[in-house]
């Protein structure tokens, strides 16, 4: 049975937020995000780096490079559907212990409390109905919500938990914004799109293509 960290808050301390959507293999795309940094209170990079994962050499790679990123306080990794997904496929080989080490301790959600108390939450997946605060705590569930029934789980939220910026459901368009949330994941292609949102206290700022 595998264990994961699952949350990260941060509270009153940072006002200018990037959120960037699942980079995949696009390993230039943390060059760019590393020339961002000052530009930020902090990045937060929504998942999706260990895909895809039938050449765990190159998962390894890329995981090194964004750890020279993550010295900084400022950048966060979430994990996502598709890290948890590489961490069940490690778990059954013994050949890459720090890297199964690596996804397990990153949280799968971020949630920001503003100093004008307004809330964000940064998730791989969604939020259902039948979830409160609490449960965001430990509860991976998350990082799998995509659509519910024939309809993306953004139609579904009202909004209790606050402003949710997610990857899924992944699509191959720009980013779609709903009243209390917004997706701004792509499905993996080779030259796939990645999108970064800016958002702060009173609201979303600019949409970037990375």
């Amino acid at each position: 049975m595998l264990e994961y960290m699952v949350v990260k808050n941060i509270h009153k301390s940072a006002n200018k937020i990037l959120v960037v959507g699942p980079i995949y293999d696009q390993i230039d795309k943390l060059n760019k995000i590393e020339e961002m940094l000052p530009n930020y209170d902090r990045i937060i990079i929504n998942g999706s780096l260990c895909y895809p994962f039938n050449n765990l050499e190159q998962v390894q790679q890329r995981v090194s490079r964004i750890s020279q990123l993550l010295r900084s306080y400022k950048v966060i990794y979430n994990i996502s559907r598709h890290d948890l997904l590489c961490a069940q496929h490690l778990y059954n080989n013994s050949k890459y212990p720090k890297l199964l080490n690596w996804i397990l301790n990153k949280p799968n959600i971020t949630t920001i409390t503003f100093q004008n108390q307004t809330n964000l939450i940064v998730t791989g997946g969604g939020i259902t109905s039948t979830m409160n605060r609490d449960m965001l705590y430990d509860n991976l569930e998350t990082s799998f919500v995509s659509n519910i029934g024939q309809e993306p789980w953004h139609k579904k939220y009202v909004g209790m938990l606050g402003y949710v910026i997610s990857n899924n459901p992944l699509t191959n368009q720009k980013p779609k914004f709903y009243p209390y949330s917004a997706q701004i994941g792509n499905i993996y292609s080779e030259n796939v799109k990645v999108y970064a949102q800016e958002a702060e206290p009173f609201g979303l700022k600019r949409t970037i293509l990375l």
